[in-house]
């Protein structure tokens, strides 16, 4: 199918889903009364928002408490399970969540991954802009904590540690076994989100290559909301698998260097590893001042407040 058929195919489904889901029973009159109430419409509001705190692009004075720069996973900044791992530590650490940049900036002509390192290194250098960093990422926010690393290492800035909360080092791990993926699927199935279904299959027709003109098009509607806030599921998945298409190609890059750093590394591994996987999840090389630290639990669950007191303890620890 051309170009053009594919795009055709996209919009038509999206239509058909949008003209089904306002003729609905009683949606019309709910959205009704919601307008003559002088309330917006669910797809009409804003795009909410986590209770988190975000790093803000102006400058700030100086905490009174040490302040940690967390890098989260895939799910961004909102994900509500990483809120819930920080939470009970803020009374501790200034924890400020860096955001990634949105696929409207990764579907651009020439963008690599290296864009969203210089994105979240120029939030840390806003926020701080002299004196020792102290850094925490999740999953591929472990990797993006370790390049920023080794920028201010090499810039001569001092880092006080580096937490790397279930990242392997090893492009190979990052790829769940068959078993694990099918258990996702499943998981999914069960959970019957359509929009989430509907939204991730748009987004893995939509980050192909051949399809990058169209999606730049797209770019200007990012701001249209959708009924049932689609676009956030949307826009969220588009993000979610371009990252994942063009990591791979800058960590390789990155890793061949083997540049290793000298301040002290902790690695929080989950109980979710396979048994052929190193302890140390291939970090060694890179960080050779490195601890690890076993968790219980999986890549998800290690996160759950209700186990993870222990996890919580020594990351305060080493951030100190």
């Amino acid at each position: 199918m051309s170009l053009r058929g594919k795009g055709a195919l996209l919009t038509a489904t999206y239509s058909i889903y949008s003209g089904f889901v306002e003729r609905l029973p009683g949606i019309v009159y709910v959205k009704e009364w919601m307008t003559a109430h002088g309330t917006q419409w669910i797809g009409e509001d804003a795009e909410p928002r986590g209770n988190h705190q975000e790093v803000s692009p102006e400058r700030q004075a100086p905490s009174a408490k040490p302040v940690v720069f967390v890098l989260p996973g895939l799910g961004g900044e909102e994900d509500p399970e990483l809120e819930k791992f920080w939470a009970p530590s803020r009374d501790k650490l200034e924890i400020l969540s860096l955001r990634y940049v949105d696929w409207t900036d990764l579907v651009r002509e020439n963008c690599d991954f290296s864009s969203v390192v210089t994105h979240v290194k120029r939030q840390i250098e806003n926020r701080l802009p002299a004196g020792p960093v102290r850094m925490a990422g999740y999953s591929i926010g472990g990797h993006l904590a370790y390049a920023l690393a080794v920028s201010f290492q090499a810039e001569g800035r001092p880092v006080v540690c580096v937490v790397l909360l279930d990242s392997p080092a090893e492009l190979s791990s990052l790829t769940p076994p068959f078993r694990k993926r099918m258990k996702a699927r499943l998981d999914g199935l069960l959970a019957f989100n359509p929009r989430a279904s509907l939204a991730s299959l748009f987004a893995k027709v939509l980050i192909r290559e051949q399809m990058h003109p169209l999606l730049r098009r797209f770019s200007h509607y990012r701001s249209k909301h959708l009924p049932f806030r689609f676009d956030t599921f949307l826009h969220r998945k588009i993000t979610m698998q371009l990252i994942r298409r063009i990591f791979p190609a800058w960590w390789g890059s990155l890793t061949s260097q083997g540049i290793p750093l000298t301040m002290p590394t902790f690695l929080f591994r989950s109980g979710e590893h396979e048994p052929y996987e190193a302890d140390d999840l291939g970090w060694q090389k890179y960080c050779p001042d490195l601890k690890v630290i076993p968790v219980p639990g999986t890549h998800r669950g290690m996160l759950d407040p209700s186990i993870n007191g222990p996890l919580r303890a020594a990351f305060l620890q080493a951030m100190k």
